[in-house]
């Protein structure tokens, strides 16, 4: 399934490259996108089916280090390609390193047995409605990208609006945000897989807290860029240990929980931003910032909690 996902992105945004106008380019997007949001809830899913529970978040922080790398290069090296061949082959350029991906993904799994296939899955899809655990995360994940994409959308225009620098530098100071994240995928399996069980995302939340609390108070733009470092760590401590728990939720249709799981996040970022941008247009960044520190500090709390307690009704 991740490979059949991978082929239709490649399939997807090479439409794009030779899309006629805006319009049509929008729709045949959204159906990229339809594609290429299958990848990374499928990957989770299927490490969830193939590394115990135990092992699991390691193996996540392992697959989130490849991901944060890849953001990166696409951050830079986007901008960089299409000075040189357009927009246009940057998407054709992207449709290659897709298939590439598909292809060598089918390579690899070649005689690979998947995990059996549940007997009631077209029901347990939806169980997570009657699921403690599972309402916890899928709330705990509405919440948090609706206040970190709140804050981390508009860094960018926030540095461009009060400290004058360009879009370009305002946009390559949000690199330290996958710096960030790449330090916590480094030195999880070292420092922290020996911690109790809640008190990762309870870092994790108050270090999104206190970076967010410094892009609000931040007067420069170095004291803006070297808040983002906690932000990212922050942020893949919080959300690795969510994707971890989504794979415990309908262990008998993994798939379907990861999917709700990603579903709900994508959902959260949207309107998150949505509310944002008015706020951010009438008042600007840093009280934006400072609702994201402290919504985000209680949800690491409250999700602390959850987890030392089992998800325990309280």
């Amino acid at each position: 399934m991740i490979a059949a996902a991978t082929m239709g992105a490649t399939a997807m945004t090479l439409a794009c490259a030779f899309a006629a106008g805006l319009d049509t380019l929008m729709v045949i997007r959204a159906f990229a996108g339809a594609c290429a949001g299958g990848i990374i809830p499928l990957a989770i899913a299927y490490v969830g089916d193939t590394v115990a529970y135990e092992n699991r978040q390691q193996a996540l922080a392992r697959l989130v280090s490849t991901q944060i790398l890849g953001t990166i290069a696409g951050q830079v090296g986007s901008g960089l390609v299409g000075a040189l061949v357009g927009w246009r082959g940057v998407l054709m350029i992207l449709a290659v390193m897709f298939a590439l991906g598909g292809i060598s993904l089918v390579v690899a799994l070649r005689g690979t047995v998947s995990p059996p296939p549940s007997g009631t899955r077209a029901v347990a899809g939806y169980g997570w409605v009657g699921s403690p655990r599972a309402r916890m995360v899928l709330s705990t994940v509405l919440i948090e990208g609706i206040f970190f994409y709140a804050g981390l959308a508009f860094v960018a225009s926030d540095l461009q609006a009060r400290m004058g620098v360009s879009l370009a530098q305002a946009g390559l100071s949000l690199l330290l945000f996958g710096v960030g994240g790449l330090a916590f995928s480094l030195t999880f399996g070292r420092f922290m897989t020996g911690l109790p069980r809640g008190r990762t995302p309870l870092m994790g939340g108050l270090a999104l807290s206190a970076g967010f609390a410094g892009l609000s108070l931040a007067g420069s733009v170095a004291w803006a860029t070297v808040a983002l470092l906690p932000v990212g760590w922050g942020f893949y401590a919080m959300h690795s240990t969510l994707q971890t728990e989504a794979t415990q939720m309908l262990p008998e249709a993994r798939g379907h929980a990861v999917a709700t799981f990603a579903a709900t996040f994508f959902c959260g970022q949207a309107l998150g931003v949505l509310l944002a941008g008015y706020v951010f247009d009438r008042i600007g960044g840093p009280p934006i910032f400072a609702a994201s520190a402290c919504m985000l500090a209680v949800l690491g709390i409250r999700f602390a909690r959850a987890l030392a307690r089992d998800y325990r009704a309280r």
